[in-house]
């Protein structure tokens, strides 16, 4: 939903999405070049709310996540719990929370995430957004830069957030 780029066009989520509480099972993307990857590619001034993403196994290129490539939005009270994958800009949540007014409350991340900068259990950069009440756990590996157990690189508050023992490898950031 909301792939940013779809065949020359630009394609993003405007509009709210009410989870009602629904699990996501069995979601598989497997674009290793592709950018903004999720299950919802980019969302773009939207709220995606109350939805878990359940054993998936998500791979792109750049700005991939559980539930968002990109969020200049708000997500709130979602999850992942399957793995993700990708380069750069790779979080559990959001691969990139990418404007002053984002923010990702009440989320979690129990899945394994995979990439090589910019790597994070909740979300891989977040860039002067609001990332609040959140926990991640589970394996946090990056090759490169800019590697955390919440936000891999981060210009913004964050808020009653906590790593709970995740294993994290690479050079660590937040």
């Amino acid at each position: 939903i909301g792939n940013y780029i779809y065949g020359g066009v630009e394609v993003l989520f405007r509009g709210s999405f009410e989870g009602a509480s629904h699990k996501i099972t069995g979601l598989t993307i497997n674009r290793q070049n592709a950018d903004y990857q999720g299950l919802f590619g980019y969302i773009y001034g939207g709220t995606v709310r109350n939805l878990g993403i359940l054993g998936a196994d998500i791979t792109g290129g750049n700005n991939v996540g559980g539930v968002a490539g990109d969020v200049t939005g708000t997500v709130q009270n979602c999850y992942n719990t399957g793995s993700v994958s990708g380069k750069n800009y790779v979080g559990g949540v959001t691969g990139d929370l990418s404007n002053p007014d984002s923010i990702i409350k009440n989320c979690y991340n129990i899945g394994n995430i995979n990439g090589v900068s910019i790597v994070g259990g909740i979300t891989g950069r977040n860039n002067m957004g609001t990332v609040q009440n959140c926990y991640a756990s589970g394996q946090i590996k990056g090759t490169g830069q800019d590697i955390g157990g919440i936000v891999g690189e981060n210009a913004g508050p964050v808020k009653n957030c906590v790593a709970l023992n995740p294993s994290v490898s690479g050079h660590l950031s937040v």
